[in-house]
């Protein structure tokens, strides 16, 4: 019995060892292939690695709902240390309607697979979800969504919120 089991276990190795050694080949042969064409067309190899790791570090880098917080509030720090005469009032007023929409539930931060875009839901509350997605007549058209549309999230950082605080400290009626 114990010689029984014991060579069913020898042979089930044997049988993972030799597919394992298989799978290395195989993988083995691709990299092979993949540097000759690498140095028959060294241009389009370069091109492809280039968008394969653009691609690669966009995914891996894209900004999620936290992040949005975060930088709302970092944005709101910045500008609660600057006095109230210096202020920008386009930022301040850009930030509470961020913050605002957060506040009421009507933030959404949708993950577009290499970037995140922040919308504001057009529902009246929270809890109406379920009747806006279900009903036509509530719904917004498809061709007004930019109106929706607060922010862009690429590689780390929300454009549009940037674009908006970089003079936060700057009066323009004073200027």
């Amino acid at each position: 019995m114990a010689s029984r089991i014991s060579s069913t276990l020898v042979s089930g190795w044997k049988s993972a060892r030799s597919r394992v050694t298989t799978i290395a080949l195989d993988y083995r042969d691709v990299v092979v292939d993949l540097a000759d064409k690498a140095n028959t067309h060294p241009l389009k190899a370069v091109c492809w690695s280039t968008g394969i790791l653009c691609s690669i570090l966009a995914f891996r880098t894209r900004p999620d709902k936290q992040d949005y917080v975060d930088s709302l509030l970092r944005g709101a720090n910045d500008i609660a240390l600057v006095a109230e005469s210096s202020r920008n009032q386009k930022a301040v007023d850009a930030l509470l309607e961020r913050r605002r929409a957060m506040s009421s539930g009507k933030l959404r931060v949708v993950d577009m697979l290499f970037a995140s875009v922040v919308l504001t839901h057009p529902s009246q509350s929270e809890g109406c979800e379920l009747f806006s997605s279900q009903c036509k007549l509530v719904r917004p058209p498809m061709l007004t969504w930019q109106e929706y549309l607060l922010d862009i999230g690429v590689l780390g950082r929300w454009l549009v919120l940037e674009k908006r605080l970089e003079h936060y400290d700057v009066n323009e009626e004073d200027v």
